[in-house]
């Protein structure tokens, strides 16, 4: 039985493990339209290959929101749906990929809590800028983060945006 967290302090933010991934696709199905959904083996390779910079909420021992984030370099983001091959050797942009909230938990003040781990783990790692693409109507959402519009992603369906938010260091 899911049990709504009811305030921010209940939620445990931890380090994504191989073996949270059958839950995340839980998650996963019950936010996104299934011509969103990425596949175990994407999200695999984003652990692999950035191990550190995507987390899990939990509440009460249960999945409740996650988010991928990952190094990159560049204006364009990575292909949806394609498992990454590569993080480039040189990044200057932080990519936020997929953060998701399971409906029943939305408003409990997971988002903030992944979103300030995720901005905080870009600045230490001294990268100049978070980039991620907003869908399905999200960019107000992330414009309240103090990302802004600059780009189209059309590859990531017809009214996708490309948003940035500079870095500062973290404090």
């Amino acid at each position: 039985m899911f049990k709504h967290p009811t305030t921010a302090a209940q939620l445990h933010i931890r380090p994504i493990r191989h073996s949270d991934l059958p839950a995340i696709d839980r998650i996963q199905r019950a936010c996104y339209a299934p011509d969103l959904h990425e596949s175990l083996e994407a999200f695999a390779a984003k652990l692999h290959l950035s191990p550190d910079s995507s987390w899990l909420a939990e509440h009460e021992n249960e999945v409740v929101g996650y988010f991928f984030t990952h190094p990159w370099a560049g204006d364009e983001p990575p292909p949806l749906g394609e498992p990454l091959q590569q993080i480039p050797d040189v990044a200057d942009t932080h990519f936020l990929h997929d953060l998701a909230v399971h409906p029943q938990a939305r408003g409990a003040g997971v988002a903030p809590r992944l979103i300030e781990t995720a901005l905080n783990w870009g600045r230490r790692h001294g990268l100049k800028c978070s980039r991620l693409v907003a869908i399905s109507g999200a960019a107000p959402f992330w414009q309240r983060w103090g990302f802004h519009p600059v780009a189209t992603a059309p590859g990531y369906g017809d009214s996708a945006a490309i948003m940035v938010l500079h870095n500062f260091p973290a404090k």
